[in-house]
């Protein structure tokens, strides 16, 4: 999925569903960003260096 996207930062999938094919949790790291997804909350944390830089719900 990452290579398709050609997105240069680092790709980890935390969790996935029983289905196998839907991740429930990851996170995605370039740079000084990093960014938390979690699907049951359907929500995205974005941090810069270590400072919480926006949420999205």
């Amino acid at each position: 999925m990452l290579n398709l996207s050609k997105a240069p930062g680092d790709f980890w999938v935390l969790q996935m569903a029983e289905d196998g094919y839907t991740v429930e949790k990851f996170v995605y790291r370039e740079g000084d960003y990093t960014v938390w997804y979690t699907l049951e909350s359907k929500s995205y944390t974005v941090y810069y260096e270590d400072y919480m830089a926006g949420k999205e719900e």
